[in-house]
């Protein structure tokens, strides 16, 4: 029992706590996209085989947008990469509902899998440089607890807003949830001193 307060402790380490936020954020996103895109794309009438091609469209996004990640963190810094990142993911989120066609909806699909491609292996970095150094095996079990906690809530708090609202709500929730991310993982300026 101490061992797992001294464990959830370490959530009071503001940066610790703001990088296992966005990867919770990402994480779920990914799989509400997978599980629920396929419905959305069945009320406007979309082929099987073009959704298996948008879907697609997205893991090779997610991929593709790794091998430039050292040139961008380089360039961008690594907290302004990972704030773009989820911000452009949101807004591609909150754009799918208003469309039906099917290279808009790629397009859509690309940005998500770009930002969130983004967003993955930075919190993952971001933790691990967080963590004290005796502890980061108890830092990286944080995350992945977050990151199945995330997984378990997000499909039955999306499940019930589908359900309540429609399928284009799950969208726009989605979507709002990773702008409204941004409040709590961008890191806050330091006050200057007064001389």
């Amino acid at each position: 029992m101490y061992r797992f307060q001294s464990s959830v402790r370490l959530l009071k380490i503001p940066v610790l706590r703001k990088a296992l936020i966005s990867s919770a954020l990402v994480l779920y996103s990914k799989d509400i996209f997978v599980a629920y895109f396929p419905i959305f794309a069945k009320e406007y009438d979309i082929p099987t085989s073009s959704i298996g091609w948008i879907i697609a469209i997205q893991g090779f996004a997610i991929i593709l947008v790794r091998f430039f990640l050292n040139a961008l963190t380089e360039k961008l810094g690594r907290d302004r990469v990972l704030i773009i990142s989820v911000f452009i993911a949101g807004i591609s989120f909150l754009f799918i509902p208003f469309t039906e066609n099917i290279f808009i909806l790629g397009a859509l699909s690309a940005l998500i899998g770009l930002g969130l491609g983004c967003g993955q292996p930075l919190s993952m970095t971001t933790t691990f440089n967080a963590s004290p150094k005796s502890r980061t095996g108890e830092v990286l079990v944080l995350r992945l607890a977050s990151n199945r906690l995330s997984q378990l809530i997000a499909p039955a708090f999306f499940g019930l807003v589908g359900s309540w609202l429609g399928i284009f709500s799950v969208f726009f929730i989605s979507g709002t949830f990773l702008i409204g991310g941004l409040f709590a993982i961008k890191p806050h300026k330091k006050r200057k001193l007064a001389s």
